[in-house]
C-alpha cells in the first residue's frame, strides 16, 4: 500500500507499507508492517507536473509518461473500483 500524505514533512510524504494478506484454513490473515519512505522532490506535485508539461510543449519533447501510461493507470483504477448493485 502506498500513501502520499500532504501533512507529513517532505522526508515522510510518500510511505510504502509492505503488508501481506493471505488465506489460512479459510480465514484471512495479514501482517501489518511499518512503512518505508520513498524520497520525493519538494514542491507541489501538480505544479511540477504542469511545469513538465509546459517544458515538453515548448521543447517539443516526449513527456515522462504518455497516453499509454494514462490508459494503464485508468485500467488499474477501474479494476480497483467496487460497484455495489442492488437486486
Amino acid at each position: 500500500m502506498a500513501v502520499f500524505d500532504d501533512v507529513e514533512p517532505w522526508p515522510k510524504k510518500l510511505a510504502v507499507y509492505r503488508h501481506a494478506v493471505w488465506q489460512d484454513s479459510g480465514q484471512w490473515a495479514f501482517t501489518a508492517n511499518e512503512p518505508s519512505y520513498v524520497p520525493v522532490g519538494e514542491g507541489m506535485p501538480l505544479t511540477r507536473e504542469l511545469k513538465h508539461f509546459i517544458d515538453c510543449v515548448e521543447k517539443r519533447a516526449e513527456p515522462r509518461t504518455g497516453g499509454e501510461e494514462a490508459i494503464r493507470v485508468l485500467e488499474i483504477l477501474t479494476a480497483g473500483t467496487v460497484t455495489h448493485v442492488k437486486n
